[in-house]
């Protein structure tokens, strides 16, 4: 069946009230069950090729889809929108909120794995991927051959790969309050348990509001300073071979030689230059491996930070340096340990 001019294809709900399951709209349509038994294959062409079900739609040039074999494919750019219930770490939404995936050289679905090429970019409520590739795992296999739940459908892992930049924001009454940025050659996060690994070599850069002299050694009363001062607390970590991060338990572990830069700056823009001389509550503190952990939010709306450095560490600041095989430090206790 070969269908020209604003052609539409749809499969119809069990429920007669029911809303479609499936519906397509395209220029052109060309329809052949090749096999004689059903396994129908689909090429669309539009401006663009349109698929719409309750929680997801595609939009691309040219879309081919083989029942028979289960899969979708096409070689052109296009979009991807659907509804989620947590974000790209897999933090639970309060509502359900539209996440965007936009490639520009192809995309294949088998059932069970999504694969996108060419300057991959999600866009989430609060989170930006950017990457060369993009594998986007389902829960669950999908058949063509069966009527599928689409409300019970959940991205479970993802894996980026190709210069990937993950950029996650925080607001509190629409003011932004914390900003991060991760850059890898590889990503992997998995939805379910928060849990995301990232090979290095990389950088992972954290800003938020509110200096909370995250690293001060000093012996000053951070916890007085923290109150009062509104700078933007700069971290950066620079790791080579790979970094682990728990979003619900928000710890992240660098099991490698691990350099850290830590700081106050004056916008959301500005960075903390390592190689020029350290302001007065700037850090530099480099290890074999790290351990950082946030602790609960606030009243006030920050955090306290606990640190673990082990294996030839060295901390240096403005007025002070130390050394130790490893060094423990607890904010909120103001306690610092040297073994």
């Amino acid at each position: 069946v070969d269908l020209h001019g604003q052609a539409g294809v749809r499969q119809a709900s069990a429920q007669p009230t029911a809303p479609p399951e499936f519906s397509m709209t395209a220029d052109a349509v060309h329809l052949e069950d090749a096999d004689g038994r059903g396994g129908y294959a689909v090429t669309a062409r539009g401006q663009p090729v349109g698929i719409q079900t309750e929680r997801l739609t595609v939009k691309c040039r040219l879309l081919q889809l083989d029942r028979a074999r289960n899969r979708v494919w096409t070689t052109e750019p296009g979009r991807m929108v659907f509804l989620v219930d947590r974000d790209l770490q897999g933090k639970i939404l309060a509502q359900p909120q539209r996440m965007t995936i936009d490639w520009q050289q192809g995309m294949s679905f088998d059932g069970s794995t999504a694969k996108f090429q060419g300057n991959v970019i999600v866009q989430g409520p609060l989170q930006r991927m950017r990457s060369e590739q993009l594998a986007a795992t389902l829960n669950r296999y999908v058949s063509f051959d069966a009527n599928t739940r689409m409300e019970s459908l959940e991205i479970q892992q993802l894996h980026a790969a190709g210069n990937v930049v993950l950029e996650s924001r925080e607001s509190t009454d629409g003011r932004l309050t914390a900003l991060a940025y991760l850059q890898v050659p590889q990503l992997k996060i998995n939805r379910q348990t928060g849990l995301a690994t990232a090979s290095g070599p990389g950088r992972l850069v954290s800003l938020r509001q509110g200096f909370n002299n995250n690293l001060d050694f000093t012996g000053r009363p951070t916890h007085q300073v923290a109150q009062t001062d509104n700078r933007i607390t700069f971290l950066q970590i620079d790791f080579q071979r790979h970094i682990e991060g728990v979003r619900n338990r928000r710890v992240v572990d660098c099991p490698d030689t691990v350099r850290v830069h830590d700081g106050p700056v004056n916008s959301w823009n500005a960075t903390l230059q390592p190689d020029s001389e350290l302001g007065e509550d700037e850090v530099l503190l480099s290890c074999d491996r790290l351990t950082l952990a946030e602790g609960p939010l606030r009243t006030d709306q920050k955090r306290w930070v606990s640190m673990l450095a082990r294996g030839n560490t060295f901390v240096e600041g403005k007025t002070f340096t130390a050394n130790g095989d490893r060094v423990s430090y607890d904010q909120a206790k103001d306690l610092l340990v040297l073994e």
